[in-house]
């Protein structure tokens, strides 16, 4: 992926070095994984970015012209992935197919960090009017997104630093 990008043999080849650089771990060994970059290194992003390109962006604009009944909005950066859409079955459709996608480079979604929930302005009245409660809140690039109401009662989204940072 990165040689069809990339035409500079300068920079594939400093690459190569990053990928085949160790890790120094918490007890000054330098280890050398098989496989992926180490998080926090300088290749990561870059290879997040070039990579996810390929396998998500493109993959995803496709997918939303030939199946999405509704809107789809996309955000990501390098690694962190955040798709909304209109209708739950464009979803779950999505997610099905993603997974599949996904699967052929080798790639999985992290369970811990990767979930489906109902967001947006006016999830706040959607559930309460079936007992469900408010709006799972959740993280991303740095901010806590909370489904709430305005002091006037109109549907809002409130963004907030992660309490962590």
């Amino acid at each position: 992926m990165f040689a069809e990008r990339i035409d500079d043999g300068a920079l594939l080849r400093l690459i190569r070095k990053w990928l085949k650089a160790g890790v120094l771990d918490t007890d000054g060994q330098v280890l050398h994984p098989v496989t992926g970059t180490p998080q926090g290194g300088t290749v990561s992003s870059l290879a997040a970015h070039i990579s996810l390109h390929d396998v998500l962006d493109w993959w995803a604009d496709r997918w939303r012209r030939q199946h999405a009944r509704g809107d789809v909005i996309i955000v990501r950066d390098a690694d962190d992935c955040m798709v909304g859409f209109a209708h739950r079955d464009d979803a779950a459709q999505f997610w099905r197919e993603l997974q599949e996608r996904f699967g052929t480079f080798n790639l999985v979604l992290h369970p811990e960090q990767t979930r489906r929930i109902e967001f947006g302005r006016c999830a706040v009245e959607r559930r309460q009017r079936r007992a469900q409660g408010k709006p799972e809140p959740f993280d991303f690039l740095g901010l806590t997104h909370t489904g709430s109401k305005t002091r006037s009662g109109q549907c809002a989204v409130r963004r907030k630093m992660i309490a962590q940072r």
